[in-house]
């Protein structure tokens, strides 16, 4: 009995093993996008945008506390859109590096510090609140 459990065992790893070694190898090989070059020139376009972002999402969230209705709700939503996409277009930064540039200053000390004296610099005097 023991013989024809283990004879099972290897049959069945013989068997299934080519195929979960390509699954696990896939699994760990996830491709990464192309990493980011974070210029003192990008970054400053980048911390323009962040500012000028915050304030149109300050400025929605406002409207969209005073508006009831579900068409005006909805009219705030795609002119939020719609800024949102003006005020990178501006900036001269497409969305994916906007995101990308985000994710990199939340795991990079140096690149984050030099983003906040950035922003700190822009926000001065503004009465804005960093965010």
């Amino acid at each position: 009995m023991k013989h024809v459990l283990i004879a099972s065992l290897v049959a069945l790893s013989s068997i299934v093993g080519p195929f979960a070694g390509r699954q696990v190898a896939a699994q760990q090989a996830p491709s990464s996008p192309p990493a980011l070059d974070v210029t003192p020139e990008r970054l400053g376009m980048y911390t323009e945008a962040h500012v000028a972002l915050g304030a149109a999402r300050d400025a929605y969230h406002l409207e969209l506390g005073r508006t009831h209705d579900v068409q005006g709700q909805a009219r705030l939503r795609a002119e939020f859109s719609e800024r949102t996409m003006a005020i990178l277009d501006e900036h001269e930064i497409m969305q994916a590096d906007y995101e990308g540039i985000t994710a990199l200053i939340s795991v990079d000390p140096g690149l984050r510090e030099r983003f906040e004296a950035l922003r700190t610099e822009l926000t001065a005097g503004r009465g804005t609140s960093p965010g």
